[in-house]
């Protein structure tokens, strides 16, 4: 259901709303578990699709599928470097895919490190693509072979500086940003107990107006958008 309406923001959030409603998770998207499309991983858990990502292009996401049912699941970000095609999985799609939370299996890294310079003046993304790019020439040219051994071995990963995380508001909206709605929690989470004990009313009721007239409704949400206007007197 919520492939086949995946292309409608509203109906997604709608039917990830039932998930949750009925204990599923639904997680975000993920370079070792995610198809094209949403699917259930081994844990009986809802996948989001690589290719809900802005910015991915489906011939990237299509060749990491690719890679991963030919050659098993990537290790690290290295590796996942060093085995995609990087003239169709250019820089534009690992930073789609880092600010969606796609790399977020490999632990020892988080998402403003790949797409942000570190102290060294380069971010994450651009040092695995270097590395993957030294790697395939030292391939090509069969000196791994001669004097590195099998892989590459004179070839070593770089050293990654230390940056501060994104906060949870600013991860949530840049994942927003890529996806259209918000997966690993909401920006209104931490006020749950206000919203769930004081409010009186959703936002939805207003459809249907009629009903709650003469009521005093209480309604928690977030300002979105603000527009400043006149009236015909000038105020």
């Amino acid at each position: 259901v919520l492939t086949h309406n995946q292309s409608n923001i509203d109906k997604v959030s709608f039917f990830m709303e039932e998930c949750r409603a009925q204990g599923i998770k639904v997680l975000g998207p993920h370079v070792n578990e995610s198809d094209q499309n949403f699917t259930v991983n081994e844990a009986g858990e809802i996948r989001f699709g690589l290719g809900a990502i802005k910015g991915t292009g489906e011939s990237a996401v299509q060749a990491i599928i690719e890679e991963r049912a030919e050659a098993d699941k990537f290790n690290d970000i290295f590796d996942f470097a060093s085995r995609v095609n990087l003239r169709t999985v250019n820089k534009k799609s690992f930073e789609a895919l880092a600010k969606a939370g796609g790399f977020d299996s490999f632990a020892d890294y988080h998402r403003r490190q790949y797409v942000e310079p570190d102290e060294d003046g380069h971010s994450l993304i651009e040092k695995a693509i270097r590395y993957a790019n030294k790697l395939q020439q030292e391939e090509a040219s069969s000196q791994a072979s001669l004097f590195g051994g099998e892989g590459g071995g004179s070839v070593s990963k770089p050293r990654v500086g230390r940056i501060e995380p994104y906060g949870a508001i600013e991860k949530l909206n840049i994942e927003k940003e890529m996806v259209g709605l918000y997966i690993t929690g909401h920006p209104l989470d931490q006020y749950r107990f206000e919203m769930e004990n004081l409010c009186t009313a959703k936002i939805g009721d207003l459809k249907e107006i009629d009903r709650l007239r003469g009521r005093e409704l209480k309604m928690g949400g977030i300002v979105s958008d603000v527009q400043h206007r006149l009236t015909k007197k000038g105020k």
